[in-house]
């Protein structure tokens, strides 16, 4: 008896409008991260998706709806990078790979995968309410985890401590950019490093 081939599995309609708005995320997220929210157009992101334009409103309400969604999503990819950085790791050696991981040249000069605060944070908190909610809902988890490590390894004020050392990451980061990949830069962030080891109480 000849077989008859089995049917091919269906994508529902809903799965397949989950896929295309989370490819025009992670799209936005990447240009934005790099470019900046302004000059990055909505007509720019979907052609880069391979969508066109007037699909945009299909899953958008406006081009700050995408940006908070963009920066949510860099905030989850960084989330992801520093688990896996850190799987198996004691608090102190899991603090010490975080400060390792961030205060580094690759993320000084690749601002499309880096961290949302460090590439969009100055122009997206002068945005609408969605877009200063998605950093303050990112910077929130980093600190706490941050924070979470303290705790660990006695830190008497945790939450202090890691508010802190975000800040001097950020800064940092920010300051090396302006400098670019030069011999200052470099010695800016290698400094950090330390200070940042020396106020979490972990050995060089």
């Amino acid at each position: 008896m000849e077989s008859k081939p089995l049917p091919r599995p269906q994508v529902s309609r809903t799965a397949a409008k989950q896929a295309t708005r989370a490819l025009v995320i992670r799209t936005a997220s990447r240009a934005m991260r790099r470019d900046g929210i302004a000059a990055t157009g909505v007509a720019a992101v979907m052609a880069k998706a391979g969508l066109t334009h007037g699909g945009f409103y299909a899953h958008f309400a406006s081009k700050d709806a995408l940006a908070a969604a963009a920066i949510d999503a860099a905030f989850a990819e960084s989330s992801r990078r520093i688990a896996r950085r850190v799987e198996g790791l004691a608090p102190a050696a899991a603090l010490a790979a975080w400060i390792e991981l961030y205060v580094t040249t690759s993320h000084r000069d690749d601002r499309s995968r880096g961290c949302a605060l460090t590439a969009l944070g100055s122009e997206a908190s002068r945005g609408g309410d969605a877009m200063p909610a998605a950093l303050a809902r990112g910077m929130a988890q980093l600190t706490d985890r941050l924070a979470d490590w303290l705790a660990a390894i006695d830190d008497p004020a945790p939450a202090a401590t890691a508010g802190a050392m975000l800040a001097e990451a950020v800064g940092a980061i920010t300051l090396a950019r302006v400098l670019g990949a030069t011999a200052a830069s470099d010695a800016l962030l290698t400094a950090t490093r330390a200070s940042l080891r020396r106020r979490a109480g972990i050995p060089a």
